[in-house]
């Protein structure tokens, strides 16, 4: 069952030659949605021109300058939109790292969402389409 990413989903760690990224929550700039709602807040999820906030690296020594900006790669939602927009979504369990969309860091990391999710967290898993549809 696929989730949809939200502002505290966390995509891969990622280990490039004397650098590590570690996992690290979305954050940055989500599109908002004007009238979906999800546990009583406006939802918000990430399309193809959301900017997830960037991933500090761990030096050892050295991390290549700005490389940790993300930028969204979707591609696993195909037919399910939220203000005529695909949005970001992941899956738990055996398989989810191949099932799930990713970012992309500069330094040139593929990094697959990993959770936490929108709708697997409390306290209601409510999505209210508001006017409803």
């Amino acid at each position: 069952m696929a989730f949809i990413a939200g502002p505290l989903t966390n995509d891969s760690d990622t280990e490039l030659g004397s650098c590590t990224y570690p996992r690290f929550p979305l954050g940055g700039a989500p599109f908002v949605s004007p009238n979906v709602f999800i546990n009583g807040v406006p939802a918000q999820i990430y399309i193809a021109a959301s900017v997830p906030a960037p991933v500090p690296g761990i030096w050892k020594p050295v991390c290549v300058p700005g490389g940790g900006a993300r930028t969204m790669l979707l591609g696993k939602n195909t037919n399910v939109f939220i203000n005529s927009q695909l949005f970001a979504i992941g899956e738990l369990g055996a398989g989810a790292l191949a099932n799930s969309d990713s970012t992309v860091i500069a330094a040139g990391g593929v990094r697959p969402l990993t959770g936490p999710y929108l709708a697997e967290q409390p306290p209601n898993k409510q999505v209210i389409i508001n006017p409803p549809v």
